[in-house]
């Protein structure tokens, strides 16, 4: 038996073949991000992506699904959160939830709400904080 090709279609290729030419320019403009998601990046005061932006923020702008780590600073947060609110802009406003980001502990969802909110302030998406017991209850058990 051969080997299964890594593309289903030749669309599917070139779009690959485009991510990987845009993961190679250099700044936040040549993710094509809209005007608003890009005032939030220039009023945080970024100019350049970091690495790990770099390499997975066009990725997951073309849907592909992306797992990755990086130190504690490298801009993980921002790697993510930037494709949603671009994403989230781009659909036709709908009521309810429409994403969802879970963290570990309640410090990480505040620090990550704040953030979203810093980011996101010109893109008229509206942001809410949940909290659950479950780490609480999780740690009377043990």
């Amino acid at each position: 038996m051969g080997r299964e090709p890594l593309v289903s279609s030749m669309a599917e290729l070139k779009r690959k073949q485009q991510v990987k030419k845009k993961s190679k320019s250099c700044g936040f403009e040549s993710l094509n991000l809209s005007p608003n998601v890009f005032r939030g990046i220039k009023r945080k005061g970024y100019r350049v992506p970091t690495p790990i932006q770099r390499k997975t923020m066009p990725l997951i702008l073309a849907g592909i699904d992306v797992v990755a780590m990086a130190r504690t600073g490298s801009g993980k947060t921002a790697a993510f959160l930037l494709p949603m609110l671009e994403k989230l802009k781009q659909h036709l406003p709908q009521s309810g939830v429409r994403a969802l980001i879970l963290s570990p502990t309640r410090d990480l969802a505040l620090q990550t709400l704040k953030f979203t909110k810093e980011l996101g302030r010109f893109t008229g998406l509206f942001f809410f904080r949940f909290f659950f017991i479950f780490i609480y209850l999780f740690k009377l058990r043990f």
